[in-house]
């Protein structure tokens, strides 16, 4: 019987992925009233997004970096 031997990948294994460091901000509305903001955006697409949205429950604007779920694969 042969035994099944599992290569460690190392990060060098992996697709580069190029990253914009400089990514385009989409150009704000000048608004009056705040709980009408709802914008969504790339920071450094595909690992991190922006949504900036009128927060109801609080009463503030809220600023939340968003990045994918990562599944047990990625997370090693």
């Amino acid at each position: 019987m042969k035994e099944v031997v599992k290569k460690k990948r190392g990060i060098q294994d992996y697709p580069r992925v190029l990253i914009n460091f400089s990514p385009q901000i989409p150009p704000l509305k000048k608004t009056i009233d705040k709980t009408k903001i709802n914008v969504r955006y790339a920071l450094i697409p595909p690992f991190a997004f922006v949504h900036i949205y009128w927060d109801s429950k609080i009463s503030e604007l809220v600023y939340e970096v968003e990045e994918p779920y990562l599944n047990e694969t990625e997370k090693k």
